[in-house]
């Protein structure tokens, strides 16, 4: 597998500004190349996680208040 081949040569010596432009100049070019989620498909993502979360939620709770219970009683 060949390393990607650095944009800006080591031997380059750059101040601040410049390395705060080319960051910026970078990280447009990056998000480019991103594919977005249509919001029907993020809207489904979201809803799905909170789903999940509050399952998760409901699942710990019951233990935690079962296994309290039990603890009490011993």
């Amino acid at each position: 597998m060949e390393k990607a081949k650095p944009t800006v040569k080591k031997s380059m010596k750059m101040n601040g500004a410049a390395k705060r432009s080319f960051f910026w100049i970078e990280a447009k070019s990056e998000f480019k190349k991103v594919i977005w989620p249509s919001k029907i498909l993020a809207a489904k993502s979201v809803s799905l996680v909170l789903i999940c979360v509050f399952a998760s939620i409901a699942l710990i709770s019951v233990f935690d208040f079962a296994l309290s219970k039990f603890v009490i009683l011993l």
